[in-house]
């Protein structure tokens, strides 16, 4: 028997990255997953790949109104839901926090702490109503455990989510859900990509710009230990953040030349 056989997931950000990785490691695993993405076109692609077990809908995380809520609609389609792995983000622009644009600040906490916060709220209440628990995986960045310059809005926003799911990690406990989240570091997406083009440009035999690992990680991955919090195998991992960052929080890199591979 696979780890998630009948178990229904929802993944917002499931068109890409992160998101798509998880949503096929879900769906090998036996789940179904009504995966959520305001890019339609890539939710398709997606559908395309996985077959029936990936359920499209295209919603805006951070809209309230009901017919983005993608947690009634997965109630309505299967009558549970058991593991939510609240993954869409944005990194908004670079720029110093005293120049930075209060509309682009409003833009990146609507979706990175708005919509998780819509998420987790609505996850817990139909996981209390359905009576058998059910596990929310977050997706902050190491971002999220510290600072960085130029990026002020996105690191606001990742620490906010760190806190968020410390409070939802206590209220949901006594129902036997769990909240956790996880920290990406330097991932192989396409938010990687516009993000550091210069530091991929640095990296050189140093490792510049890289984690100790001296490379970036595949987003499956990140999605084998979204799995791992959403498995029974994690069953007393509750509010605790975890790293998939190569090394990258631990401290600076060794300068010295690159391993013989």
């Amino acid at each position: 028997m696979s780890r998630f056989d009948r178990r229904v997931a929802v993944i917002t950000g499931a068109g890409n990255g992160i998101g798509r990785a998880a949503a096929r490691m879900f769906v090998a695993e036996g789940a179904t997953v009504v995966g959520v993405d305001t890019d339609d076109v890539a939710l398709d692609s997606v559908r395309a790949e996985l077959g029936p077990a990936f359920e499209p809908f295209p919603a805006d995380v951070a809209d309230a109104e009901p017919g983005h809520d993608y947690v009634s609609e997965c109630m309505a389609r299967h009558g549970r839901v058991d593991i939510a792995f609240l993954n869409a983000g944005i990194l908004g622009p670079a720029a110093p926090m005293d120049d930075y644009p209060l509309t682009a600040f409003d833009v990146v906490m609507r979706v990175n702490v708005r919509g998780v916060w819509l998420g987790t709220t609505r996850a817990m209440r139909a996981m209390r109503e359905q009576a058998t628990g059910g596990v929310i995986t977050i997706t902050s960045s190491t971002g999220g455990l510290r600072g960085s310059g130029g990026m002020g809005a996105y690191i606001t926003s990742k620490h906010a989510v760190v806190g968020l799911m410390k409070a939802a990690a206590i209220e949901g406990g006594p129902f036997g859900i769990r909240v956790n989240a996880v920290h990406p570091g330097p991932t192989d997406t396409a938010v990687w990509a516009s993000a550091t083009p210069t530091k991929r440009a640095e990296s050189g035999s140093a490792g510049v710009g890289l984690p100790q690992l001296y490379r970036v990680a595949d987003p499956a991955e990140v999605a084998a230990v979204v799995g791992f919090l959403s498995s029974d195998e994690a069953a007393f991992c509750t509010g605790a953040s975890y790293p998939v960052d190569g090394g990258l929080l631990a401290g600076p890199p060794y300068r010295h030349p690159l391993p013989e591979r």
